[in-house]
C-alpha cells in the first residue's frame, strides 16, 4: 500500500509495543530522490491506508528515513521495538 505512492522508494512496516493496545503499527518510509514535502506524503499515505486497510493495520506513526536497515544478504530487518 505505502510503496504504491509515487514519491515513495521503499517502506518497512513493523509493530511497536504499546501498553494500552498491545502493539501499534509503525512505518519507516524512504522517499524518492527530489521528494521533500513530507507532510503531504504522510497525509496521502494515511488516507490511502484508511480507505483500504482495517483500522488496526493503519500506521499510527510514519517516520521518514534516509535508508532502511538491511541484513548482510540485503533483506529488510523487521525488528519489533
Amino acid at each position: 500500500m505505502i510503496n504504491r505512492h509515487p514519491e515513495v522508494r521503499a517502506s518497512l512496516v513493523r509493530s511497536r509495543k504499546n501498553l494500552i493496545t498491545g502493539a501499534i503499527v509503525i512505518a519507516d518510509v524512504v522517499l524518492s530522490i527530489g521528494a521533500d514535502d513530507t507532510d503531504t506524503v504522510r497525509r496521502e499515505i494515511l488516507q490511502a491506508c484508511r480507505q483500504s486497510l482495517a483500522g488496526y493495520k493503519v500506521p499510527a506513526s510514519i517516520r521518514f528515513v534516509a535508508a532502511l536497515d538491511a541484513s548482510a544478504t540485503g533483506k529488510s530487518l523487521r525488528q519489533s521495538v
